[in-house]
């Protein structure tokens, strides 16, 4: 289901299943057929980052409940905003660096 997303179609199987590996991982099964994929990174007590989430189009009515959810969007701030996400001015303020990862 990765390879028909924007943010993760360039994405080599070595990376791939190495972000499996080091996540708590989701599938959506629809009778025989999977309909949504996520992975999760957490400290499984006050905070979990969902990374890769995808629903099949067809079944994108739903929400997660009872968690800080924390999500980093280039391109769908605007979609985010419909299912309740906001962005926030408050402390903490969410900083990143990249670090080259060697191979």
């Amino acid at each position: 289901m990765l390879n028909t997303t924007y943010w993760a179609k360039e994405r080599d199987l070595t990376t791939i299943k190495k972000t499996i590996e080091n996540s708590l991982c989701f599938s959506l099964f629809h009778h025989d057929r999977q309909i949504g994929f996520g992975r999760v990174i957490s400290d499984f007590a006050t905070y979990a980052m969902f990374f890769d989430i995808i629903i099949e189009g067809s079944f994108r009515e739903s929400s997660i409940q009872g968690l800080r959810q924390v999500l980093w969007t280039s391109f769908a701030e605007g979609l985010y905003r419909k299912y309740g996400f906001r962005s926030i001015s408050e402390k903490p303020i969410v900083m990143f660096k990249n670090f080259p990862l060697s191979t």
